[in-house]
Order: structure tokens, then C-alpha cells, then sequence
């Protein structure tokens, strides 16, 4: 016995070939007890009630016919539902052309394998799986291979903004934010075809137009029609984000605070050493230039005594207002004592470093305090990086161009190697 007439005598597959125009020319035994008719052969199919896809979507005969007689292309595993004697049965398809191109008029062979059973179980499972979900306390969405909300639990129309017949049928797209639509869309689609997305912060977009982080994770199943679904499971940790966010901010304010002189704002001492360090190992390594000063205001603790502290801090902040207004975008200052100054100038000469050091002159005699009279001066040492030098080596040569400039009477400065100006 042939292939073919092994599948015509078969007791469970019920075979139909079909004319074009719906009318039945054969069908078996298997196919007359599952469609509750017999005998088929010259009804139309069309007669035997609606049918319909998984989803309960309508179909007809032409949804058939061009693949299959036109491309040629057979269609497997369709899943259809149809009504017999009052009852839903639901049947495996496959439809094929009937006999070879030339060969007659063209005609659809179809294989139907009754499925009922075990569509009503997976129909119920799939009932019982969704009021699981709905008691979820974390947003869970399932969303089709086309992208679009198949069903969302109260948790997620609770997170979203939107109820479940706003959402139902629409893209995944519509609570995500515009600029984030395309990459969604196409991380869907890639996620349908392997299975595969690590866990992912995401930005959501709620009914109202606010924004949300959201801590998706998703799997991906077979539905009852044998279609990929994605479900989604969504925690919504915006709070936990912005928590996170003032920590950070609170951690650079103590960073910062670590790092810089409270009254001034100036770098402190353990932030200008370091700084100089870095400085340094550049100059080592690419032989560039770097100046670094001393600058201590003269006869400050005079000012404290005469005037009082809170003057004394009013000098000290105008002064290191004055060296931040002075300097370039590449310096760095600190103030590492009561009245004094570091300050550290890449790419800078003696001649660079005395020009500095005159316009600093200039500008700091005009400064004027609360206190009537009070004029400020300042004495400064400079040393240049030379081979060999390092951090405590540049602070002994600026510290002692420092003294010698004091001791020429105040208001002057020195670079380290050269007579006080």
C-alpha cells in the first residue's frame, strides 16, 4: 500500500482534498468522524460552519490557497478551531497541494488530526497560569511574537498607569520612551527568535507621561497556538534609584569635603600633595615643565591680632579668590597652613611663574577688607622640576626661596637659585 492511500485508510488522520472553490472531492472515514459529517465528498467546506485560527481570529479557504498552490509552499502545524454539532473542536492542520503542477485543476490536500483534548488542557493550564499571574505582586506582562500586550497582571496596570483594555493589543513601545522605541523593538524581536536577555534596568514611561525605572527579566514560552510569547516580570525600583542617586551625590559632597579647604574651597593639603605627585610623575616621564610656588601672606597673624579672626578669614578668602582668578584652567591651588598656599602650575617656566607672580602683585594691592586701611602683600617661592626632583624635594626648593624672599623684607618673591624680585 502507497504513502497515500496508507494516509487516506488511517483510522486517526482524516484526509480532504479540496477544489479551490471550497467543494470536497474526497475525505476519509477519520475525517467525516472528526468534522461529525458524513458523507463529505461534494459538500463545500465552507459549509460545515466558520472556522478559526488560535486566537479565534476568522479564516477561509483563500487564506490557503496562494502559499500553497501559488508559492507552492506547504503550511504546517495550524492549529484551527472549528464547530461540530454544537461543539468547539480543534484540529491540527496541514494543507498541501493535492497532486503535482499540470496535473488537473489545482486542489488543497489537508490533514486533520483531532486535537481537542489537549488544546482544552493547555486552555485551561493557560487559564490557571493567568490567575497566577494576576496574583503576582511584581508587574508581569505577556506580550506577542508582533510585540503587542497580550495580558497584564493588576501589579503592572498598577505600575504603568494604564488599565488592561488600554494596553491589551497595543506595542510593547507604548510605555517606553520615544528615543528607547527602535532598540525595544528590536531587542523584542531578537529576544522572540533566541530566547535569550540578560536582566536589564529599563526606562518605562507611566499613562501620565512620568518616568520610572523599572528592573525587567524576562522568559520565553509556547503558547496554545504553538507562538512564542515573552513574559515580562517588572519591579519598579525608581525609589531605590533615587535612593541610590542621593547616596552618590552625598558621597562626593564627602569626597569633596575631604579633599578641600572648608573656607577657602582651595584644595587641602592631602589633595594639592597629591595632585603634585601626578604633576610630577608627568613631567618625569615626558620631560614637560612644572612650576610650583609657596606663597605665605605677610605679617598675617598681625592682621588676626589687630583686626580679629573673622578679618583674618575675610583676608584669606579674598586672597584665594584672587590666586583662582589669576590662575589657568591647569593650575591647581591649595592652601596648606593658616596663611599659606600651594600652588602648582604644569607646563609653566620661571619666566611663566614670575609672570604670574607679578600680576598677582599687582591685583592683590588693590584688594580691599571691611577693615578701613588694611592693605595685603604676600611673599612666594618658586621651584622648576629639574631631573631628579620629587614632591618633597620641590616643596624644600620652594620653601626656601620662600625664606629668602622674607628675608629681603617682605613683599617679594624668589625662585629657587636666583636672587629675591
Amino acid at each position: 500500500m502507497g504513502a497515500v492511500a496508507q494516509l487516506m485508510a488511517s483510522d486517526d488522520l482524516g484526509v480532504l482534498i479540496v477544489r479551490v472553490d471550497g467543494v470536497i472531492d474526497y475525505a476519509n472515514l477519520a475525517a467525516c468522524r472528526v468534522l461529525g459529517t458524513e458523507p463529505l465528498a461534494g459538500q463545500r467546506l465552507q459549509a460545515l460552519g466558520p472556522l478559526s485560527d488560535a486566537e479565534d481570529r476568522p479564516l477561509a479557504l483563500q487564506d490557503f490557497t496562494a502559499q500553497v498552490l501559488d508559492e507552492n509552499r506547504p503550511i504546517n502545524d495550524l492549529i484551527v478551531g472549528v464547530c461540530v454539532q454544537g461543539d468547539r473542536r480543534w484540529l491540527r492542520v496541514h494543507v498541501l497541494r493535492s497532486g503535482a503542477a499540470g496535473e488537473g485543476p489545482p486542489r488543497l490536500l489537508l490533514l486533520l488530526l483531532d486535537i481537542t483534548a489537549s488544546r482544552q488542557q493547555e486552555l485551561s493550564m493557560f487559564g490557571r497560569f493567568s490567575q497566577v499571574l494576576d496574583a503576582a505582586p511584581v508587574g508581569i506582562c505577556i506580550i506577542d511574537e508582533e510585540g503587542r500586550f497580550e495580558h497584564v497582571n493588576p501589579a503592572y496596570q498598577q505600575l504603568s498607569g494604564y488599565t488592561a483594555a488600554e494596553l491589551v493589543g497595543q506595542l510593547l513601545t507604548l510605555v517606553v520612551p520615544e528615543e528607547a522605541r527602535a532598540e525595544i523593538a528590536e531587542r523584542h524581536r531578537r529576544f522572540i527568535e533566541t530566547g535569550q536577555e540578560p536582566r536589564s534596568e529599563q526606562q518605562l514611561v507611566t499613562r501620565d507621561g512620568k518616568p520610572r525605572v523599572v528592573l525587567s527579566e524576562s522568559c520565553r514560552i509556547s503558547g496554545p497556538d504553538g507562538r512564542y510569547r515573552r513574559i515580562s516580570f517588572v519591579i519598579d525600583i525608581t525609589a531605590r534609584k533615587l535612593l541610590e542617586q542621593k547616596l552618590e551625590e552625598r558621597n562626593r559632597e564627602l569626597e569633596e569635603m575631604a579633599s578641600t579647604d572648608s573656607l577657602t574651597g582651595l584644595c587641602n593639603r592631602r589633595r594639592i600633595l597629591d595632585i603634585m605627585h601626578e604633576r610630577v610623575e608627568v613631567a618625569r616621564r615626558y620631560g614637560r615643565p612644572l612650576a610650583v610656588m609657596m606663597i605665605d601672606l605677610d605679617f598675617f597673624k598681625t592682621i588676626n591680632d589687630s583686626h580679629g579672626h573673622p578679618v583674618g578669614d575675610e583676608v584669606l578668602v579674598s586672597f584665594a579668590r584672587l590666586l583662582k582668578s589669576c590662575a589657568r584652567d591647569s593650575d591647581s591651588i591649595g592652601r596648606i597652613g593658616g596663611e599659606e598656599f600651594v600652588l602648582v602650575m604644569p607646563e609653566s617656566t620661571a619666566e611663566g611663574a614670575c609672570s604670574f607672580l607679578e600680576r598677582l602683585r599687582t591685583e592683590c594691592a588693590r584688594l580691599r577688607f571691611s577693615a578701613k586701611g588694611l592693605r595685603l602683600s604676600f611673599s612666594a617661592g618658586v621651584s622648576i622640576y629639574a631631573e631628579g626632583d620629587n614632591v618633597p624635594s620641590l616643596l624644600r626648593g620652594a620653601d626656601k626661596a620662600l625664606y629668602a624672599a622674607k628675608g629681603e623684607g617682605r613683599g617679594r618673591y624668589c625662585v629657587s637659585g636666583q636672587s629675591p624680585r
